[in-house]
């Protein structure tokens, strides 16, 4: 939102917000499994009293929930609500243009036809 030209209707429109993950400060968020077990079961109700509180309040509804394929559990919550959604997966457009760019770095020399790091090309 910050990349938006401040006159981008955009900023109108789009209302960027976070969930409470459900751990303390103390807790160890390098651990992936309890970060994990504490998403899926304490940001799924956040996103109900949240969606619940902006459209009982007089401001302008929520009409599409937009999510990282990461948190499918937001998409679920979207369709049972009545809410459109739609999913992004970030990783993809650097994984396509990976792919599209492999025959140029193969005929460069950088990787070999298996796809492995030529060391001809250091």
């Amino acid at each position: 939102m910050k990349s938006l030209p401040k006159t981008d209707s955009v900023r109108e429109l789009v209302q960027m917000v976070s969930l409470p993950d459900g751990l303390k400060p103390s807790n160890d968020r390098d651990d992936i499994e309890l970060l994990w077990e504490s998403i899926f079961d304490v940001m799924p109700c956040e996103l109900v009293a949240l969606i619940q509180r902006i459209n009982g309040s007089e401001s302008e509804k929520v009409s599409c929930l937009i999510a990282n394929v990461t948190m499918a559990w937001a998409l679920e919550v979207a369709e049972e609500m009545g809410i459109k959604k739609a999913a992004f997966w970030p990783v993809a457009m650097a994984l396509l243009a990976l792919i599209l760019e492999i025959p140029r770095l193969t005929e460069d020399g950088i990787l070999d036809s298996d796809g492995e790091y030529s060391l001809k090309h250091t």
